[in-house]
């Protein structure tokens, strides 16, 4: 089976072009009708190069996030623990994320 892409807004065009109601059968016949008159696009399969690409990307997001939520911990703690080293690291030279 071919999957295919129908752009939601251009369905929507056509509903209301056509006074159709926003009822799930409705719109499976609106999308049928809608691809076989061929407006529609072909979805193309990710390359091996691409999902490498998504992988790396995600990970790279997790590591940010996993850095920053340390360093909240860090000030949090130092918060608790011994105030006056917080603002020890001025941030004008990237604050307690500097060496």
């Amino acid at each position: 089976m071919e999957v295919v892409h129908v752009d939601p807004t251009r369905a929507a065009r056509h509903r209301v072009a056509r006074g159709i109601p926003k009822r799930d059968r409705a719109d499976r016949r609106l999308i049928a009708s809608m691809t076989l008159a061929g407006e529609y696009r072909p979805l193309v399969a990710n390359s091996s190069t691409a999902e490498a690409l998504r992988v790396v990307a995600h990970a790279h997001r997790a590591a940010v996030a996993h850095r920053a939520e340390a360093l909240h911990r860090l000030r949090a703690a130092l918060m608790r623990i011994w105030p006056a080293a917080v603002s020890a690291w001025p941030t004008s030279v990237g604050g307690l994320r500097s060496p």
